[in-house]
């Protein structure tokens, strides 16, 4: 898998997309093999978490690496009520605008937060090492997710008292 930095040209692993609810918790997860272009995982991302939320959710943010108008009108017509996929490269003046309403804001700095949560499951929760080797990767994916979301719900339920 390229990753574009000048030290290592070729790098092996995986790309795992998440699904972070409004409370943290990571509500669904998806392993992909090689290096798949993100804007294929935005919807099945969503879609996955309508089904496992059994409701869709009221907003979606995600990085640029996912935008496309299509996927932006497909999330939309999932019954989501805001979308913040950031697009990438020259922006006309309506888009501008677009991106700079407070909600597209608010979602773009609480999805930066997620950055935050990839870097904790690879430190404190063995994201950053797979000790699973081949198909078996998924699981020591979902070994950290629950161990993260255990935390999380303590923490939750600490604070609920």
């Amino acid at each position: 898998m390229k990753r574009g930095k000048s030290k290592a040209e070729v790098e092996f692993g995986r790309k795992v997309a998440l699904a972070e609810s409004e409370e943290g918790l990571i509500i669904s997860s998806q392993v992909e093999e090689g290096n798949t272009c993100d804007k294929t995982l935005a919807v099945p991302m969503v879609k996955k978490s309508i089904e496992v939320l059994n409701k869709a959710p009221e907003e979606v943010a995600a990085d640029r690496g996912f935008y496309s108008s299509e996927n932006e009108r497909e999330i939309q017509g999932l019954n989501v009520e805001h979308v913040a996929i950031p697009k990438p490269g020259k922006k006309s003046e309506k888009r501008l605008k677009h991106e700079r309403e407070h909600w597209f804001e608010r979602l773009i700095r609480w999805r930066a937060g997620g950055e935050a949560t990839i870097g904790l499951l690879k430190r404190k929760y063995g994201f950053d090492v797979c000790l699973f080797h081949g198909e078996n990767t998924g699981i020591w994916v979902n070994l950290s997710i629950f161990s993260y979301n255990v935390t999380e719900l303590a923490k939750l339920m600490v604070q609920a008292c």
